[in-house]
């Protein structure tokens, strides 16, 4: 649902910058409202990546608890990298 309802913010930020861009072209409102536009959009950016990432995070994390995930020792393939 957090997802859902974030993807919704993003996609309202994202449209309003065609709408402030386009009245700044025709004089009315000045950049300013269009800087402002993008900030809001870079904002929900950010709050949808951080969702994404927790999203991750937690995933990694249960697989761990669960035992699954990255192996307790590194692959052959590692282990005969250069430098080594």
């Amino acid at each position: 649902k957090q997802e859902a309802e974030q993807r919704q913010a993003l996609q309202a930020a994202q449209s309003q910058r065609p709408l402030a861009a386009a009245r700044a072209g025709q004089g009315i409102g000045g950049d300013l409202p269009v800087l402002q536009t993008e900030l809001a959009q870079l904002a929900q950016q950010q709050v949808w990546n951080e969702l994404q990432w927790r999203a991750l995070d937690t995933q990694a994390q249960l697989a761990y608890v669960l035992g699954g995930g990255l192996p307790l020792q590194p692959s052959p393939s590692l282990a005969q990298a250069p430098g080594r």
